[in-house]
C-alpha cells in the first residue's frame, strides 16, 4: 500500500506543479517594422483587346519606411502550394496576365508579401526580409459559352 500511495503522490504532485500555462509565441521582430499589406483585393478579371485573360488586384501599406518591394504569389488550390509570379514589384496594383490554361473555369488564389530592407547597424550592410503576408483573396473565372 505504501508503493501505491507513493506513486499516487508523485502523479498528483506532477499534475499540480508540473503543468504550467503555455507561453505565447514571440512575433518576429521584422513584423513590427514592416506592416502587413491591407485592403488586398482582386478588383477585376477581364480580357485584353487581344483576348488574353487578366486579373487585377490592389492593396495598401500603412507605413513604407522599411519597404523595398513586393512579391505576388498565385495558386490554383487553397493550399500552401503558391508559386511566385512577380518579385521586386514596387507598385500597389498588379495585373496578372499570365494565367494558367483552363477549359471552362478556374479558381485562382493570390497573396502578396512585402519585402523590407534595413541597414544593419553593426556592419552597415543592407538586410532584406519578408514581412507579414496580406490576407489571401480568390476569384473564379468562367469562359463565356
Amino acid at each position: 500500500m505504501n508503493k501505491f500511495f507513493a506513486i499516487s503522490l508523485v502523479f498528483f504532485l506532477s499534475w499540480l506543479y508540473g503543468c504550467e500555462k503555455s507561453e505565447e509565441l514571440i512575433s518576429p521582430y521584422h513584423y513590427s517594422i514592416l506592416p502587413k499589406p491591407s485592403s488586398f483585393k482582386i478588383t477585376k478579371a477581364d480580357t485584353s483587346s487581344t483576348g488574353i485573360w487578366r486579373v487585377r488586384m490592389s492593396w495598401t501599406m500603412s507605413d513604407t519606411t522599411n519597404l523595398k518591394n513586393f512579391e505576388v504569389f498565385r495558386s490554383i488550390k487553397y493550399s500552401n502550394a503558391f508559386k511566385i509570379i512577380q518579385s521586386t514589384y514596387v507598385s500597389y496594383t498588379f495585373v496578372d496576365s499570365s494565367l494558367p490554361a483552363f477549359t471552362d473555369s478556374v479558381k485562382l488564389f493570390y497573396k502578396v508579401f512585402p519585402i523590407g530592407q534595413k541597414t544593419d547597424i553593426r556592419s552597415g550592410a543592407k538586410i532584406s526580409f519578408t514581412g507579414p503576408e496580406a490576407d489571401m483573396d480568390s476569384i473564379t473565372i468562367k469562359k463565356s459559352k
